[in-house]
């Protein structure tokens, strides 16, 4: 029970540190990722309660890049067993995080669920968004999990303790091209609404019936939100042949948000095509493919990369500090890319931060000039070693695609 005792102090006394954070970290995903595709099927209702039914490839990632970037400011349920100290708990719970336990975390922490579950009700009948990473574990592959129950009967408790008409669940799947690699890019698709009171039957005693249909609608409805390759050890070639198409569908560095999903489509193609491909024509795809692990050309600077380089300067050091604590400290996985941009952002930060007293001590106020000059250098450098990886990565492929491509008979992905 003490380790819930934050759940009783008041939202007030700490909810301004979520909206101080949030354009911080959305900033530090601007330039962590080079393009963030945010499709919207459907408009995320506005207002009332609601709840987003998310996949969980990354640890925290997906939860931070969806409350930087979508409308709503949402609430979240995470693992139990980050809430570690006093300031953790605090930290977390500013936030909008409150823990949900599971059966490894021991019988003790499971009966901190009631408190949990008792707060998610009051948020829905509050009219907040409540996000639930409905496969209910973490792990970075290429797939859609089972979706658990839990979330339908949250939906359906806060319906009978709230005295609740509805609340729609929103799907909405998160796919990283390369999570733990600085400025690739993150695709999200946002489903349309389901409404979770028709799954309600008068005669469903506990509603068995109607959290059984309803997470079966909610994993249904997230399949295609999601890239899913059946076999795990399928998803090296996916990876390939999605590289054959990459360098043209994230060629443009403006907008960095883009509302488009054509990238999203073609790789959803890719994934289609290698589930229902047989075993020889795998093992002849990968011999063919074979040359794109081989080590790429030297790439060629462009004169653009030159001329901005002093740019690169303010973050820099940043970044190398960030890669040398996420190297040490987390292993390739869920959690590499979300301590890799936190870190960077947060250093990021502190750098600037100690860095202006020693300008203006050295420069004056023509350091507010220089300063701004090197941001705007910083951002073009950024760009031209985007354009000159993409137009690299194109010249590659495009001798691989002549020699090989036409030669497996590979149509082009529409």
């Amino acid at each position: 029970m003490v380790r819930n005792v934050y759940l009783c102090q008041t939202v007030q006394s700490r909810v301004m540190l979520y909206f101080i954070l949030r354009p911080f970290a959305r900033l530090g995903f601007r330039l962590y990722f080079r393009k963030i595709y945010l499709h919207t099927q459907a408009p995320i209702p506005a207002d009332g309660p609601v709840m987003l039914a998310v996949n969980h490839p990354s640890s925290f990632m997906e939860a931070c890049v969806l409350a930087c970037f979508l409308p709503r400011s949402l609430y979240f349920l995470v693992r139990g067993d980050v809430f570690v100290n006093p300031f953790v708990n605090f930290l977390l719970n500013s936030t909008h995080q409150i823990p949900i336990y599971r059966f490894r975390d021991g019988f003790s922490s499971l009966r901190n669920n009631h408190a949990t579950f008792a707060q998610v009700y009051r948020w829905l009948g509050e009219g907040k968004a409540v996000t639930v990473f409905a496969e209910g574990t973490t792990r970075l592959e290429k797939k859609l999990r089972p979706i658990q129950k839990g979330l339908a009967r949250m939906v359906f408790g806060a319906m009978e303790v709230e005295n609740i008409q509805d609340i729609p669940i929103v799907p909405i799947g998160v796919n990283f091209v390369e999570a733990g690699r600085w400025r690739s890019e993150v695709m999200i698709e946002v489903g349309p609404a389901i409404s979770a009171r028709s799954f309600l039957e008068a005669d469903d005693a506990e509603n068995k019936r109607g959290v059984r249909k309803l997470t079966q609608t909610v994993e249904e409805a997230m399949q295609p939100l999601v890239l899913h390759v059946n076999k795990d050890e399928d998803e090296p070639l996916f990876n390939q042949l999605c590289q054959l198409d990459r360098p043209e569908n994230f060629w443009h560095v403006l907008p960095n948000v883009s509302t488009r999903n054509d990238a999203y489509q073609c790789e959803r193609s890719w994934a289609s095509r290698i589930n229902n491909m047989d075993e020889p024509t795998k093992s002849q795809l990968n011999q063919a493919l074979a040359s794109l692990n081989t080590p790429a050309m030297q790439p060629k600077r462009s004169l653009w990369y030159w001329m901005t380089w002093p740019g690169s300067l303010i973050h820099r050091i940043p970044l190398a500090l960030a890669y040398r604590i996420t190297r040490s400290k987390a292993k390739p996985g869920p959690f590499y890319a979300p301590v890799l941009w936190g870190s960077g952002t947060f250093i990021s930060l502190i750098f600037w931060i100690i860095l202006a007293p020693f300008g203006f001590w050295a420069f004056g106020w023509w350091f507010i000039l220089i300063f701004a000059a090197l941001g705007v250098l910083g951002v073009l450098h950024i760009w031209a070693i985007d354009g000159d990886r993409i137009r690299n990565e194109k010249k590659r492929i495009s001798q691989f695609t002549a020699q090989t491509k036409s030669l497996l008979q590979i149509p082009a992905v529409p």
